[in-house]
């Protein structure tokens, strides 16, 4: 009986801690790899380019989302193209706050990178630092490439977080200074954990309580088998 107590307790202890990250934002879908097979992104795109043996950025684009809760970040995938001319390479992510619809590019969150190919298609990763969104505000997904003469093309998104599929309208900044446009969200995804508000415990916090009760459970009902036998004897 007392060890039935404590494996229910360690499993509710697993499972509050093994809860997976969340989607926060996608225009690739939740499930598996995405592909365009799949239906999870189009053969089209924005080319995103370097030029020169500077590595100055020549073609960059950004994506405008808005964030349904609040969240830590975790990850960012971006769903790439190859093409004629197009090599591959560092790929610059960074996300960038919203300032009267046009990225602020004089507040930017956090700036990370992923490598890319030449392949046909490619969906790239890249870990957050842990920026934090919040819910209700907008922000812009910018990619940029500043390695000299590189070049790869930002598939166009084809799938929600809900998993119906057509391309995803939405604020589009391509190759800035250009005016923001409405358009079709080139394909990313935005993984994060939920942050619980201020005031709600923890998941893990309600498995301690619910070990604590158990546990508790478990010691009253020994203390009460070691009465019983007392009484009997």
């Amino acid at each position: 009986m007392m060890r039935s107590f404590f494996a229910a307790a360690v499993l509710t202890v697993a499972l509050a801690s093994s809860a997976s990250a969340d989607f926060v934002f996608t225009t690739i879908g939740t499930s598996g790899s995405p592909s365009i097979a799949g239906g999870d992104f189009l053969a089209t795109g924005r080319n995103i380019s370097s030029g020169g043996s500077t590595g100055i950025p020549v073609q960059q684009d950004a994506m405008k989302f808005t964030a349904p809760n609040d969240y830590t970040l975790s990850s960012y995938q971006l769903a790439l193209l190859s093409n004629t001319g197009t090599t591959g390479g560092t790929l610059q992510i960074s996300l960038i706050a919203d300032n009267g619809n046009a990225p602020d590019f004089g507040n930017i969150i956090e700036t990370v990178f992923a490598n890319s190919n030449n392949a046909t298609e490619q969906v790239v990763t890249a870990p957050s630092s842990g920026a934090t969104v919040l819910t209700g505000v907008s922000y812009w997904l910018y990619a940029s490439m500043n390695v000299p003469n590189q070049a790869i093309v930002w598939a166009e998104g084809n799938r929600n977080i809900n998993g119906a599929s057509g391309p995803i309208s939405g604020q589009v900044y391509t190759n800035p200074p250009v005016t923001v446009a409405t358009g079709n969200l080139s394909g990313f995804r935005i993984q994060g954990a939920l942050i619980p508000p201020v005031g709600v415990p923890e998941p893990s916090s309600f498995a301690l309580v619910a070990l604590g009760v158990l546990g508790m459970g478990g010691w009253g009902w020994h203390r009460q088998a070691k009465k019983a036998v007392a009484t009997t004897v």
